[in-house]
Order: C-alpha cells, then sequence, then structure tokens
C-alpha cells in the first residue's frame, strides 16, 4: 500500500473510532460523567483524522514540489489487513443498535485505542517520508494517553477491564 492510501485509511479509522466514541456518549447520555467522557474522546479523534488529513496534504505538497512520485507511491511494509479488520470491527459496533455495558464499552475502546493497528503504522510512515516523524509521534503519544486514561477512568468508576475467566 503507499503512503497516500494508508493516510486516507488511517484517516478513516480516526473518524470511525471518533463516530464509535460519540455513540457511546450518547448511549451513556442518562451518565453524565460517563457521557462526557466518551463525548471528549470523540472528539480527540476527531481532531486526530484531521491531523492525518493535514499529513495527506504534506505529502501531496512534497509530491508536487520534488515531482517526485516514488515519496508519494512507495509501498510500505505494513499489514493493512489488521487495519482494515480494525475497521470493520469499528463499523459492526457502530451499527449494533443496542447500547452495551459500560465495562464492555470500556474494554473495546482499550483494545481499540492499544490496537497495532492504530500505531504500527506510524513507524512505517515516517521511515518513508521523515518530515511527518514529530506529527506521528504526537499521535502515537495521544493514542497511549486514550488508553491510559481509559483504564484510569474504569478504575474510578469501579470497572474492571481483566479478562473475565
Amino acid at each position: 500500500m503507499n503512503l497516500w492510501n494508508l493516510l486516507k485509511l488511517l484517516q478513516g479509522l480516526e473518524t470511525k473510532l471518533g463516530q464509535l466514541y460519540a455513540k457511546f456518549s450518547k448511549d451513556f447520555a442518562g451518565q453524565e460523567s460517563v457521557s462526557r467522557f466518551f463525548y471528549r474522546l470523540s472528539r480527540e479523534e476527531e481532531q486526530h483524522a484531521n491531523l492525518v488529513k493535514y499529513q495527506q496534504k504534506l505529502v501531496s505538497g512534497q509530491r508536487e514540489r520534488e515531482k517526485q512520485v516514488a515519496v508519494y507511491t512507495s509501498e510500505l511494509d505494513i499489514d493493512t489487513e489488521e487495519i482494515e479488520t480494525m475497521l470493520n470491527s469499528v463499523d459492526y459496533y457502530l451499527e449494533t443498535a443496542q447500547s452495551m455495558p459500560l465495562q464492555k464499552a470500556l474494554k473495546v475502546t482499550v483494545i481499540f485505542e492499544s490496537s497495532a493497528a492504530e500505531n504500527h503504522y506510524k513507524t512505517a510512515t515516517a521511515d518513508v517520508f521523515p518530515e511527518l516523524t514529530e506529527l506521528l509521534l504526537k499521535l502515537a503519544d495521544e493514542d497511549n494517553a486514550h488508553k491510559q486514561r481509559v483504564m484510569e477512568f474504569a478504575s474510578t468508576h469501579g470497572v474492571s477491564l481483566q479478562a473475565e475467566e
């Protein structure tokens, strides 16, 4: 997959995660702190999607300036199947009409925020287009912060995220 298509796919992933967290926010409208928590995550995912869109513009601008199609179309060594699987999973939860218990919503969120699909691409992209390194590291830090905040939120609300036996 080339860099442009990868960034397009990842922008879609960040957008879908924002939509999922907005859904969770609505699902938990009766629990103000929970609803507010997921709303904040949804807004931050929107910001992530916008940052990826900005990266697309940088890549596109670089291609125009240098007329080097190789940078723009270089094949990246990345497992896009994992990203596509994650997108399908997010779509599944978005299309599920019924809301889920808080514990499951938080577990799903931790899984998505921990996903290699959301994090691994940053290294591969930085290798092909080093100008994006700082932006990619910022996104990776924000993904890790999301995971940590979800885990802390679960803990303060008495929700166990341990696997059930």
